[in-house]
């Protein structure tokens, strides 16, 4: 989903973490742990990042928000809108 904000994500496999870089911001999350980092900095995620089958479940609002961008959750279709500026 990151990639689809125009964002660079990279998995290390090693320490299981994500590190999603856009612009100026770079955002470190790992695996099982609330506590990410946004540029430097440390934050408390509504929840830890998750591995299900193989694939890396993140909080999206959060990482959506801290790259400038604003989601909307339309609970009646099910759907969530991203703004963001390009």
């Amino acid at each position: 989903m990151s990639e689809q904000l125009d964002a660079d994500v990279v998995w290390n496999n090693k320490d299981q973490s994500i590190t999603v870089t856009d612009g100026g911001t770079t955002i470190r999350m790992t695996v099982g742990d609330k506590n990410a980092t946004v540029n430097g900095e440390t934050v408390l995620l509504p929840e830890a990042p998750e591995l299900i089958n193989q694939s890396t479940f993140v909080p999206i609002a959060f990482i959506t928000r801290a790259l400038g961008g604003e989601p909307s959750w339309d609970g009646t279709i099910g759907i969530v809108t991203i703004t963001k500026e390009f």
